[in-house]
């Protein structure tokens, strides 16, 4: 994850699951979701993967 406050607001949502309890945290819940959901994201062992070959023999059914 390329956003810093993800693991706060998945914190804050399981404090809130835990102080609070179902049905009423689904709220908080959600918000956390469509935070995830909307987050910018990092790409960031795709380097690493290449680097290291991985699936360098893979064989992709559309290419044959």
């Amino acid at each position: 994850m390329a956003d810093p406050q993800a693991l706060v607001v998945c914190m804050a949502a399981q404090q809130a699951i835990h102080f609070v309890g179902l049905p009423e945290a689904n709220l908080a819940l959600a918000q956390a979701v469509i935070h995830l959901a909307t987050a910018p994201k990092s790409n960031a062992p795709t380097q690493l993967m290449k680097d290291l070959d991985y699936g360098k023999d893979y064989k992709y059914a559309h290419d044959y």
